[in-house]
C-alpha cells in the first residue's frame, strides 16, 4: 500500500513483551520506525537493543520545562522527572532521532515556552506540541481543556518567535 513507516504507540508500548519483535518486523520490511513512549520504561541495556534491531526514532512525552509541571499531569515525582530527562539525553546520545511530544492543557499552557527551550537546550531532533483533546481516558478531564481561540492566539502571539529554530 506504499507505506514507508510506523509508529509503535500505547499506552505504553514498552509494556509489550513483543516490542522487540515489532521493531524487527518493521525493519525486515524496510521501513522507518519510530517508538512513542512515556519514557519510564528506558533503559540504556533496551535502547543499546532497539539500536542494533534498526529502531529510527524515539518520541518520548515531556509536558513540563521542571519537576513540579510535569508533576502535575504525569502524577509523577521529581525523580521521574529527571530519569525521563537522562533518558531524552540518552537517545540522543546513541544517535536515534529524539523527539519530545508535549501535550498542552490548561494546567501547562503557560509553561509550553519553556519545554520548547528546555528541547532546543537538549538538542532533540523535534518537539510536537499537541492539542488536548477530550475523549476516550481524557473525557473524564475536560476542565484541562484551552479554548481553541486562546489556543491559537498562544500560539500566534508566544510560540511564534520559535518558528523556523532549530531543534
Amino acid at each position: 500500500l506504499g507505506g514507508e513507516r510506523f509508529y509503535i504507540t500505547g499506552g505504553e508500548p514498552l509494556l509489550r513483551v513483543d516490542v522487540e519483535d515489532i521493531i524487527q518486523i518493521g525493519n525486515d520490511v524496510d521501513y522507518k520506525i519510530e517508538l512513542v513512549t512515556n519514557g519510564y520504561l528506558l533503559t540504556k541495556a533496551r535502547l543499546r537493543r532497539f539500536k542494533e534491531l534498526g529502531l529510527d526514532g524515539i518520541a518520548i512525552s515531556l509536558d513540563g520545562s521542571n519537576a513540579e509541571v510535569y508533576n502535575r499531569i504525569r502524577g509523577r515525582d521529581r525523580k521521574t522527572f529527571e530519569k525521563v530527562l537522562d533518558k531524552i539525553r540518552e537517545t540522543k546520545k546513541l544517535g536515534f532521532y529524539t523527539k519530545i511530544n508535549t501535550t498542552v492543557f490548561s494546567c501547562n499552557l503557560e509553561d509550553t515556552p519553556n519545554i520548547t527551550e528546555l528541547a532546543l537546550n537538549l538538542e532533540v531532533d523535534e518537539q510536537g506540541i499537541y492539542y488536548f483533546t477530550p475523549i476516550g481516558r481524557g473525557d473524564g478531564n475536560r476542565e484541562l481543556t484551552i479554548e481553541p481561540l486562546e489556543w491559537l492566539g498562544f500560539i500566534r502571539t508566544r510560540l511564534k518567535r520559535y518558528q523556523g529554530k532549530s531543534m
